[in-house]
């Protein structure tokens, strides 16, 4: 199959992506334990832009300095260099980058923070350590505000844009579900006063960074979970966040660390016993009510694959994750004709990412190393 659609030019607001093909945003554990870049982030990176993917979006990065997981951070000014460096080295390959924006919510540990996690709604949920603490309107005001300090601080480091993270049952998933928000006050009790902290993030940032920075959108399509997300609501979600101005929406599903995770037909990070692309029926009844572009993913490893994709209008790009941690060359080879190294979802990156372990792949050594490979 000629790949004609997945090597054509893209506009996400107003900035041009050369291809379809995104790096998907994954946590690697390369950063450096206070959450800055990294040299072995760098090096990752950077071989996936050379590479030849044309956009790539970064790992969860955290807005909030308190309630932390183990990952990139955004919440003050003294990350800014590092991450500006990051995006002057991707970019200088053609690839844009975007900064993924996040806090976990009810997600975070006490492990790691020392604190209880804060939460929407203080109740019982299969998705959280413990039970966590409601927030008070004041805090939630002060979290839009460091979303959108984060944003600030992503555009002044030189990224294209930003990922609001919505998705995955972190903290704005969890204001969007009726499964988690169980408010009765401006933030929670029907649909529209639910998306209320998801929409201020977004009006705020468009305020402070300007319509030509990329604002995208990554939402859950479905969650496995009682009274969770489901298709009616999905199309919702997606319908209200392109009224709020975002520049593409991202379809992924609930988390992959609840129980019942190997049951369910959509899970986030699919196994070798689930077939290609099982996420990529969310992102198509997203693309039917929306005029953005959509961004499907979900263990998507084969060129002539994503190409089926586009061709058929199911989304309009395609985020690859372990495909290309197991061939950082993925794109350059599909473009070429060249035998690609295969994913085997096996998923020890995955396993060793809940294990607080630095990410490795199974076919491919040099993953975090790739300078000791040259």
């Amino acid at each position: 199959m000629k790949l004609e659609k997945l090597f054509l030019p893209i506009k996400i607001g107003g900035c041009k992506v050369k291809n379809r093909i995104v790096m998907a945003p994954m946590g690697a554990n390369f950063e450096n334990i206070d959450g800055s870049v990294s040299e072995p982030l760098i090096d990752y990176f950077e071989a996936r832009a050379k590479g030849g993917v044309g956009l790539i979006i970064s790992p969860f990065t955290m807005v909030n300095k308190e309630q932390r997981i183990y990952t990139l951070a955004i919440y003050s000014d003294r990350f800014i260099s590092g991450i500006n460096r990051l995006c002057e080295i991707v970019q200088s390959f053609g690839t844009k980058f975007i900064l993924q924006i996040a806090h976990p919510g009810g997600k975070s540990t006490r492990e790691f923070t020392g604190k209880r996690p804060v939460a929407p709604s203080s109740i019982y949920s299969l998705i959280y350590p413990e039970v966590p603490r409601e927030l008070t309107i004041e805090e939630i005001e002060e979290l839009i505000e460091e979303f959108v300090q984060a944003a600030r601080r992503a555009k002044k480091a030189g990224c294209d844009g930003v990922e609001v993270h919505g998705c995955h049952t972190y903290l704005i998933g969890q204001f969007i579900s009726p499964h988690t928000n169980k408010r009765e006050d401006e933030y929670g009790g029907n649909f529209e006063r639910r998306m209320n902290f998801p929409s201020k993030i977004v009006r705020g940032i468009k305020r402070a960074c300007g319509e030509n920075f990329i604002v995208g959108f990554k939402t859950s399509a479905h969650e496995h979970l009682e009274g969770g997300v489901d298709d009616n609501l999905a199309r919702k979600i997606a319908r209200h966040m392109e009224k709020e101005g975002i520049h593409y929406i991202h379809v992924g599903a609930t988390s992959s660390t609840i129980p019942g995770f190997l049951e369910c037909n959509f899970p986030s990070v699919p196994s070798l016993y689930s077939p290609q692309g099982v996420l990529v029926p969310l992102a198509e009844n997203v693309k039917k009510v929306v005029d953005i572009p959509v961004i499907a993913t979900g263990g998507i490893t084969d060129p002539e694959y994503a190409e089926q994709i586009l061709k058929e209008d199911k989304a309009d790009l395609v985020a690859l994750g372990r495909a290309l941690i197991a061939d950082s060359e993925w794109a350059i080879k599909a473009e070429r004709g060249i035998k690609i190294r295969p994913c085997i979802k096996c998923n020890t990156c995955h396993k060793r990412l809940f294990s607080a372990q630095r990410l490795k792949c199974t076919v491919n050594p040099a993953v975090g190393e790739e300078h000791r490979f040259e």
